[in-house]
């Protein structure tokens, strides 16, 4: 025997912070249940996905714009990848300190006066470092002794 749910209302609980049923009507179903798929068309997907798993992903069917997309992804994630380990880099300008007179290669050290996000309860402003960058001050005390 199955229940069979034809119409159910909930109601937001504050107390719970989730949604609760508050009416509900249904019809107890005791018959058979007919299935979308039937056993051949089950097969008939399994030897697909076997034969695409043999052959490998078919690129060419992708429509162009897939294809161009997936390619310039590819690329900037292989120059990220080699601008992050110091393979290269990507930044056309001067990469020394942004401290006048002092011609060491910065180290990510900025100055942010808004919050840059919170780490051990404390917001992260003033001179904070982003590892992810080798362009602005290189140390800290630089990046204080020019604000």
């Amino acid at each position: 025997m199955m229940k069979i749910t034809t119409k159910a209302i909930f109601s937001w609980d504050k107390d719970c912070q989730s949604y609760k049923e508050i009416y509900n009507e249904y019809y107890l179903y005791d018959g058979e249940i007919a299935y979308c798929e039937d056993e051949e068309d089950e097969e008939d997907e399994e030897d697909e996905e076997d034969e695409e798993d043999e052959e490998g992903y078919d690129f060419s069917s992708q429509p162009l714009w897939k294809k161009i997309l997936f390619g310039g992804v590819m690329i900037l994630g292989v120059i990220g990848l080699f601008d992050m380990f110091g393979i290269i880099s990507v930044f056309d300008g001067d990469d020394t300190c942004d401290l006048s007179g002092c011609d060491r290669q910065g180290q990510g050290w900025d100055y942010f006066s808004e919050s840059q996000g919170r780490a051990f309860g404390q917001d992260m402003v003033g001179c904070i470092r982003k590892y992810s960058s080798a362009i602005g001050y290189c140390s800290r005390s630089h990046c204080w002794q020019d604000q």
